[in-house]
């Protein structure tokens, strides 16, 4: 048997030749529109490779806006392609047995088995109209859409600015059938954005979390509509969406301006008193948890020291999102013992002074301490500054 880029190659030939239609057709005379015809005359749209689609050629005399469509035995119209614009020239269009049945979404849907006319129309710059006719069969069609159903997103609006609250989204669907699943939103000035690319899922129940980023970048606040279009073999295509709307997107960072560690000279009990400064960089609300600025430590003392009601839940244990300063020293027994909270969460742009002190209780004749910013969660951005030698007498 012929594949169809044989037969499409035969019919171009001949088209580009003679422009006589490879079909039996209802084409007018005409100087316009001419040589239609189609490369089958049956298809079995069903994602087996055989026979899948037709190639339905014409040719044009003149530049044309160029409508394509389908009757049934009834006169139902299926579009194909509407009111496209073409230069003169010979044309070829790949017919799949499809149509859209909602001119708003990316459906697509194969026709049933039957008996069919396609039509080819021509309108020129005048308004000058003509068309062609030819015959086509559907067999064996696989006209089960693969349906995509239980869709939604949870929270349906998410501020991701790495505070831990309301960061991300769970995009939840199910799609019915074997099918080919992209995800996309579109945002609203209709930017698109590529979620997930396009990968063949099993009939089921899937989920994709999104933190409102694309490529590692944030897209701006707004409402987006995210788009699940499913695509199986034969050419059925479902297309649903949901919203998402997005606020108070942006990346929080604190940076320290400036570390005094003093004395450096210092009696074995004695308190180092510590004063750091730091300002939010970042571009949206930097949010602090305790211990308090003025907290006392001792070298034998971290963070987890101070305990809820309980007696044993740690009161200032790592939230995720929240910022502190941390102070390290070389002999320390684990890592940024001591820290401590902004005195209140910092709007981009604001400083905050925070101190404390440390009382020395490591019997060695020096020691070397350091700060950094914690972002709990993540980690110690921007590394350690204000690196200070302090020496111990005892």
């Amino acid at each position: 048997m012929a594949s169809n880029r044989t037969i499409a190659s035969i019919v171009s030939i001949a088209l580009l030749l003679s422009g006589v239609a490879s079909t039996t057709l209802g084409c007018r005379s005409s100087n316009l529109l001419s040589g239609v015809g189609s490369s089958a005359s049956v298809i079995s749209p069903n994602g087996d490779g055989d026979r899948d689609f037709a190639l339905l050629g014409y040719s044009l005399a003149g530049k044309s806006k160029v409508s394509i469509w389908l009757e049934d035995g009834v006169g139902r119209r299926y579009v194909i392609r509407e009111n496209e614009p073409r230069e003169r020239g010979q044309y070829q269009a790949r017919f799949d047995g499809t149509y859209a049945p909602n001119a708003n979404r990316e459906d697509r849907r194969i026709l049933p088995n039957g008996y069919y006319d396609f039509v080819i129309e021509a309108v020129d710059d005048r308004g000058k109209s003509e068309e062609g006719r030819g015959k086509i069969e559907i067999a064996n069609a696989d006209t089960a859409a693969p349906e995509v159903d239980n869709l939604g997103a949870v929270p349906d609006t998410i501020s991701p600015n790495g505070d831990s609250k309301d960061d991300e989204t769970l995009i939840h669907y199910g799609i019915g059938k074997d099918a080919e699943v992209t995800i996309t939103a579109v945002g609203p000035n209709g930017e698109k954005y590529l979620l997930e690319a396009p990968g063949q899922k099993k009939a089921g129940l899937y989920s994709h979390d999104w933190n409102g980023t694309v490529s590692g970048n944030l897209v701006k606040d707004g409402i987006y509509e995210v788009h699940i279009v499913a695509r199986d073999k034969a050419g059925n295509v479902t297309e649903r969406t949901t919203p998402i709307t997005i606020t108070g997107a942006g990346r929080p960072m604190l940076q320290i301006t400036k570390v005094e560690f003093s004395p450096t000279a210092i009696f074995l009990g004695g308190d180092l008193s510590v004063k750091i400064k730091v300002k939010n960089t970042g571009d949206t609300l930097v949010r602090t948890m305790g211990p308090l600025p003025g907290t006392a430590y001792a070298t034998n003392m971290t963070y987890n020291y101070w305990l809820e009601e309980d007696g044993a839940t740690p009161k200032y244990y790592e939230r995720p999102g929240f910022w502190r300063v941390a102070v390290m020293w070389n002999l320390a027994g684990s890592p940024y013992p001591v820290r401590w909270g902004l005195p209140k969460d910092l709007a981009p742009g604001e400083e905050a002074t925070v101190t404390g002190t440390i009382k020395i209780l490591s019997r060695t004749p020096e020691l070397r301490f350091w700060a950094s910013v914690e972002q709990s969660g993540v980690g110690f951005p921007g590394g350690d500054v204000g690196i200070q030698n302090v020496r111990v007498g005892y």
